[in-house]
């Protein structure tokens, strides 16, 4: 019993590195989804669909960011419409505070 016991943890143990490998290996990201038609009520310009973002992501390589995001119509038919991509290293500040936006923190 304890040799089989022994061979089935070694061949576990193997499968987890395999596994950890494939997984290290990856490239760190993340992704975020937003409902449809989903403006802040506070905002009073054109709701255009190029505006309306219904997912964004965010990818690491190790040495780059790659930033995209899926929109609820053709980018640029929203005259003056435009994105801003803040990103908070951990000392960021509160610059939408003003809008009651305290949560969100860019540097």
């Amino acid at each position: 019993m304890t040799t089989r016991h022994r061979l089935c943890s070694i061949a576990t143990f193997a499968s987890l590195g395999v596994i950890c490998s494939f997984v290290n290996a990856a490239p760190a990201g993340a992704q975020a989804v937003d409902p449809l038609g989903d403006f802040l009520p506070t905002y009073l310009g054109v709701q255009g669909g190029d505006l309306d973002v219904l997912s964004t992501g965010a990818t690491y390589d190790g040495n780059n960011f790659l930033f995209t995001a899926t929109l609820n119509g053709v980018v640029g038919t929203t005259t003056g419409g435009f994105y801003v991509w803040g990103v908070n290293r951990g000392t960021g500040t509160a610059g939408f505070s003003s809008l009651g936006l305290d949560g969100v923190l860019f540097d």
